[in-house]
């Protein structure tokens, strides 16, 4: 089956992801985190890459990045060998490092920028890891700096100084994020989530499932978001409170 193209930016942002093949841990140790980091150092410029903001999670990482002369493939491929040849060699590991090619979303407008931004730099907590503020592989710190791989002038362009920036981090990002997400995924509005629902669950209405048992709900919740339902759309369809669909 031929692969789909890739979906263009207009202004050469992305928010790109990259997960362990299997979900397998791809940082075991600090000196892989920034091992992965000195890659970025050293390709971002050759690329003319430069990154916005990044979170290095233990099984997947987050990149806002600009991609100033349609390189980003390229850069990617080359982010993954080099790191995948320095994977399989320390841990005497044989196969595939990466899950196949890496995802990338074009993040076209100013209100996208900010959501992924913020989406970011909060997956630690969101993974109930850390705050935000304490994680130490994340970009967090680096807001309102400047480095041969990094470039945060167009957040603090939309966010403003330190103070304003640490307020924008600590509320709620998954709303305007999940927004974000559905506007860009073409024909995922309600009424493809809606056929979703009735497929997988054999439900007529969302109302169905806010009518369900504790763990029998739960698992609708977790089926719907597998097919690729976001947590504001199972929200809106079923009348669940957001926590309760984060949760579950």
């Amino acid at each position: 089956m031929a692969r789909i193209p890739r979906a263009k930016s207009a202004n050469g942002y992305y928010h790109v992801m990259s997960q362990g093949n299997g979900k397998q841990i791809l940082f075991e140790d600090d000196k892989d985190r920034i091992r992965f980091l000195n890659l970025l150092k050293k390709y971002c410029p050759l690329m003319s890459v430069t990154i916005c903001a990044y979170c290095l999670m233990d099984n997947h990482v987050h990149l806002l990045l600009k991609d100033n002369e349609g390189k980003l493939s390229e850069f990617m491929h080359r982010i993954g060998l080099s790191y995948a040849k320095y994977y399989n060699k320390k841990y005497d590991h044989c196969g595939h490092v990466f899950r196949g090619p890496f995802k990338s979303i074009p993040v076209n407008t100013e209100r996208a920028f900010r959501a992924v931004y913020r989406y970011i730099l909060r997956n630690p907590e969101k993974a109930n890891i850390c705050r935000a503020s304490r994680y130490p592989w994340s970009s967090y710190k680096l807001h309102g700096k400047r480095s041969s791989f990094m470039d945060t002038s167009m957040a603090v362009h939309l966010i403003g100084s330190r103070t304003s920036f640490e307020q924008f981090i600590a509320q709620d990002p998954d709303e305007e994020y999940d927004e974000f997400l559905d506007h860009k995924k073409p024909g995922r509005d309600d009424a493809w989530a809606l056929r979703v629902m009735r497929r997988c669950l054999s439900v007529i209405s969302g109302s169905e499932i806010r009518r369900m048992g504790r763990e029998e709900r739960k698992h609708a919740i977790l089926t719907l978001k597998k097919w690729g339902l976001s947590e504001r759309m199972i929200s809106r369809l079923t009348g669940i409170n957001r926590t309760v669909v984060r949760l579950a």
